[in-house]
């Protein structure tokens, strides 16, 4: 089954990965996830991981709500590596 992000989970990846991992961010605009590679997918993985561990709890560890779209965007961008 092919997933796809929706336009405010594209939206939030932008700003994360722009915020976290800049170097990646016009790879991102100017490609498709499934055109990126391993290492760039990585990458970004990262970068969504500090994000939801900077902002994506709460104080007694639990996710709040962006950090439920956190692991929905990474479950998404890390799906071609688990095949």
């Amino acid at each position: 089954m092919k997933q796809e992000l929706k336009p405010n989970q594209v939206t939030l990846l932008k700003e994360i990965v722009r915020n976290r991992c800049p170097t990646l961010i016009s790879r991102l605009q100017t490609t498709t996830l499934s055109e990126l590679t391993r290492t760039e997918r990585e990458l970004i993985i990262d970068a969504l991981g500090n994000e939801f561990a900077a902002a994506g709890i709460t104080e007694d560890s639990e996710p709040n709500q962006r950090g439920f779209e956190i692991e929905d965007i990474i479950d998404i961008v890390n799906r071609p590596n688990l095949m």
